[in-house]
C-alpha cells in the first residue's frame, strides 16, 4: 500500500467534531450526578428515570499490536455521537389554584439561592444559579417569589436549629440573577428566545450573572398566546390566499419556538420548565391519568414528562344539612381544607414514546404532594 493510500486510510478513522461540539461533550461529561436536581427528591426521582446518572467513564487500556494493510479494508464512517437529551417538564394545571405556579416559584427560588448562606455557612440545598424567566401573561410577582425564598431561607435556619441572619441581603442578591422577559405575544416570544443567547453571553458588564451557569429556563403560562396566535394564523390566511389553512401557519410558529427552545437549552445545557392550562380534564387509566394535550405536536413531542397537578378536593356539605349544622361544622371543614394539599401526577398521554424502562420507572414512582402554608412548601408523597 502507497503512503498516500495509507494516510487516507488512517485519516478516515479521524473523527471531526465542532468546538462547540467537543466543549459540550466534555461539559456533559464532567457534570455533576445531580446536575438537574430541583431540590425536590421526588421529582429528582421522576426526572431520573427518563435522564439518569451519566455512564462511568470506562478506561481503555492501550495494548500494543500490529497493523497489517488491507487494501479491501474500508472502515465505516463514524457515527456521531446520540444528541444528549435534556429535562424538559411541562407542569400542566387540571383546575383553577391547580398549584402549578406555587410550584414554578418555588424551584426557581432554589434555583437561584446559595448553597450555604454566606454569614452562618448553614448548608441551603439550592443551586446557586441564574435562571431565564419569559412570563407570557405578566403574572409573575417578585414580591411572591421573594417570600418563598424567605421561607426557604427560614427552613434551612430551621432545620440546622440557628436563628436566621440577615435574609434580606441573600434574598436581594440572588434576585439579581433573575432575568425576565415579558414577550406580548408569540412572535415577541421568538424574538425574545434570539436575543437571550447574545445577552447571556455578553460582557460581565451587561448582567451580573457572568459567574453563574443558566440553571434553569422557564416559562410562566406557556397556554397564553394560544389562542391569540390561533386568531392571528386565520386571519394572515385569509389575508394571504383564502384557499391556504391557517393551521400552517400556526404549527410553523411552533416549530420555530421549539427550535429556538432547544438551541438555548443545548447552548445552556439547563433544563426547561414549563406552566400551561388545560381545555380538559384528566382521565383517570390503570397506571394513573391520561390528559389530552392542546397544544401543537412540536411542543408535546419535545416534552420529556407532562406533570398534572390538582387540588385535593374535601367533600362538599351533605344536600340535606341546615345551615345550623353547616355553621358548626365550619371550623372542622377549614381544618381539613388546610391540610389538603396538592397531588402531582404524571401524563400517560404518548407514553407509547418512552422507553420502555422509562414506562416501568415511571409505574414504580411513589408521586408527589405538596403543601403551602406560613412556613412555605413542603413535600411529601
Amino acid at each position: 500500500m502507497s503512503a498516500g493510500a495509507l494516510g487516507s486510510e488512517l485519516l478516515s478513522e479521524v473523527k471531526e467534531e465542532r468546538l462547540d461540539e467537543l466543549l459540550h461533550s466534555l461539559r456533559a461529561l464532567n457534570a455533576p450526578e445531580d446536575q438537574y436536581s430541583f431540590g425536590i427528591p421526588a421529582l429528582d426521582d421522576l426526572i431520573s428515570i427518563f435522564h439518569p446518572s451519566k455512564p462511568t467513564r470506562q478506561i481503555v487500556q492501550q495494548h500494543p499490536k500490529t497493523w497489517a494493510p488491507n487494501p479491501h479494508h474500508n472502515p465505516p464512517a463514524p457515527k456521531p455521537p446520540p444528541e444528549l437529551r435534556l429535562p424538559v417538564i411541562e407542569l400542566a394545571g387540571a383546575t383553577a389554584c391547580s398549584g402549578k405556579t406555587q410550584l414554578l416559584y418555588h424551584i426557581t427560588a432554589t434555583t437561584l439561592l446559595p448553597t450555604h448562606h454566606p454569614r452562618s455557612n448553614i448548608p441551603i440545598p439550592n443551586t446557586e444559579a441564574a435562571v431565564l424567566l419569559f412570563d407570557l401573561s405578566s403574572t409573575f410577582s417578585i414580591l411572591r417569589l421573594h417570600d418563598t425564598m424567605h421561607a426557604c431561607v427560614a427552613a434551612s435556619h430551621r432545620q440546622a436549629g440557628t436563628p436566621l441572619q440577615d435574609p434580606l441581603a441573600l434574598i436581594t442578591t440572588a434576585l439579581q440573577h433573575l432575568h425576565i422577559y415579558r414577550p406580548h405575544s408569540l412572535p415577541s416570544l421568538l424574538s425574545a428566545l434570539s436575543a437571550a443567547e447574545p445577552y447571556l453571553l455578553s460582557t460581565p458588564r451587561a448582567h451580573l450573572s457572568s459567574a453563574r451557569p443558566l440553571g434553569l429556563i422557564a416559562l410562566s403560562n406557556l397556554t397564553a398566546f394560544f389562542w391569540p396566535a390561533r386568531l392571528e394564523a386565520e386571519e394572515l390566511a385569509l389575508d394571504t390566499d383564502p384557499t391556504s389553512t391557517s393551521q400552517t401557519h400556526f404549527l410553523t410558529q411552533h416549530r420555530a419556538l421549539v427550535t429556538s427552545l432547544r438551541a438555548l437549552q443545548h447552548t445552556f445545557s439547563c433544563p426547561i420548565l414549563a406552566t400551561t392550562n388545560t381545555l380538559s380534564p384528566p382521565v383517570p387509566i390503570p397506571e394513573g391519568i391520561k390528559l389530552r394535550p392542546h397544544m401543537p405536536p412540536a411542543w408535546t413531542n419535545f416534552v420529556t414528562v407532562k406533570l398534572v397537578l390538582q387540588r385535593e378536593m374535601v367533600p362538599k356539605f351533605r344536600p340535606e344539612i341546615s345551615a345550623e349544622e353547616a355553621e358548626k361544622e365550619r371550623g372542622m371543614r377549614g381544618e381539613a381544607v388546610r391540610k389538603k394539599g396538592w397531588r402531582v401526577g404524571v401524563d400517560w398521554w404518548g407514553a407509547e414514546r418512552w422507553r420502555e424502562s422509562e414506562r416501568e420507572g415511571v409505574r414504580g414512582w411513589r408521586g408527589l404532594r405538596f403543601w403551602v402554608g406560613g412556613e412555605g412548601v413542603s413535600f411529601g408523597n
